[in-house]
């Protein structure tokens, strides 16, 4: 999971929370990663330092798998919104970075799965 924290940057110290799962999924870890507001939201890069940091996890960035989402939004619907709130709340999810770009994920070794919302 990846947070923007509402400072400008966050220290080594407090960027990563590591939960284990359960015994029958042993190996298996949540990692929380949180970036400061002004930070570039590299995630190969941060996963690769929390792997140098904590070696007992066993990360190997080479072989990381990344999901993805994506939402698609529509018209549609009764809403109690506005007509130009929900035009302008679609132009925004629109043009808005795609995932991938804006945690800089390697294409070959990340699946985008999406939605529709209709507002």
């Amino acid at each position: 999971r990846v947070k923007t924290a509402s400072v400008p940057r966050v220290s080594d110290d407090e960027r990563v929370c590591i939960d284990e799962f359960p015994e029958y999924y042993s190996g298996l870890y949540h990692l929380t990663i949180t970036f400061g507001f002004k930070e570039i939201h590299d995630l190969p890069r941060a996963i690769a330092a929390i792997g140098e940091r904590f070696p007992e996890l066993g990360i190997k960035p080479d072989e990381i798998r990344y999901f993805a989402s994506v939402l698609t939004v529509r018209t549609g619907g009764h809403s109690p919104m506005a007509a130009w709130r929900k035009r302008l709340y679609i132009w925004l999810v629109r043009n808005a970075t795609p995932r991938g770009e804006a945690f800089r994920l390697p294409p070959n070794r990340t699946m985008v799965m999406g939605g529709t919302l209709e507002i």
